[in-house]
């Protein structure tokens, strides 16, 4: 991606909006894999941009910021080791910089409230947040999502069942 109005689909059924605030080193790579039950996404930007929208309709985002480039999300600055939390209905907002990377999590209102409770919130108390992540438990998580999409990438498309089972076993990594 090159322009700002192709970055409305860097989250999967997403309405987003990127303001440019620089110019772009090289091209942004996004990378999805989408079912009507939980969508994954890998993002990858080389440039300074503001970022505003919505995820799809009743689902939430969870985006563990893998990179080394700057980011902030609902006013807090966030950089490798942190997981974003976009509930259902909120909007997504923040801005990015070179070298951000990340990679998210779609999933409907129902996963995110299992979540929510995992975390041990009373119900509705778990807004929009940016959390740092103890350094196992990121290393934890990320290892599951490199795993899950060289299995999306390798498998998918030959093997359709297996697919879900894995997200499924991802999620679980979030919930532990």
């Amino acid at each position: 991606m090159s322009d700002p109005d192709e970055f409305a689909v860097a989250v999967s059924g997403a309405s987003l909006k990127a303001d440019f605030l620089g110019r772009q080193t090289s091209p942004t790579i996004v990378e999805q894999f989408q079912t009507r039950q939980w969508a994954l996404d890998f993002q990858q930007a080389e440039v300074r941009a503001r970022i505003l929208g919505y995820p799809p309709l009743d689902w939430a985002s969870l985006a563990l910021i893998r990179g080394g480039g700057e980011s902030s999300w609902y006013g807090s600055p966030a950089s490798r080791g942190f997981l974003v939390c976009t509930p259902p209905g909120e909007a997504i907002d923040g801005w990015i910089g070179p070298g951000f990377e990340c990679s998210s999590v779609g999933v409907p209102a129902l996963v995110w409230e299992q979540c929510r409770r995992a975390a041990g919130h009373e119900s509705g108390s778990l807004d929009a947040a940016v959390l740092p992540l103890p350094p196992a438990r990121f290393a934890a998580i990320e290892r599951c999502l490199l795993r899950l999409r060289r299995s999306l990438r390798e498998s998918g498309a030959r093997h359709p069942a297996v697919v879900p089972l894995e997200v499924t076993e991802f999620l679980h990594c979030f919930l532990t």
